[in-house]
């Protein structure tokens, strides 16, 4: 949940006109309050995707994931959640194991905090 939040304010200040005038606590409050729809996570999914495939190959390599560790500090959990997200266990990420290991986060944590 704290990488779709850290891409949300990514997504924010690349689509701004003036990405110094985005509050981003604003940002965040409002998804933390308000939810953020399937859609809008699609979209903030695939943004970040784009982002991280600077070879526009429609996979992450590792130099790739490597490179938005560096900007996502104290997240250690996130080099493992990648690796877990490789389900053919190739070394690379595709769109579909991008997406469905957010899926997966979301339904454990569903599983985990509601009773």
């Amino acid at each position: 949940e704290r990488f779709l939040e850290w891409a949300l304010i990514n997504k924010a200040l690349y689509d701004s006109d003036d990405p110094d005038s985005v509050d981003l606590n604003a940002v965040v409050l409002q998804a933390r309050e308000l939810g953020i729809s399937e859609v809008e996570k699609k979209t903030i999914l695939e943004f970040q995707f784009d982002q991280m495939d600077h070879n526009k190959d429609d996979l992450l390599q590792k130099s790739e994931v490597d490179g938005i560790l560096t900007h996502v500090p104290h997240e250690e959990c996130l080099f493992g959640f990648i690796i877990s997200s490789d389900a053919n266990k190739d070394h690379v990420l595709d769109r579909t194991e991008w997406e469905e290991g957010f899926a997966h986060v979301e339904s454990v944590a569903e599983d985990v905090l509601i009773p």
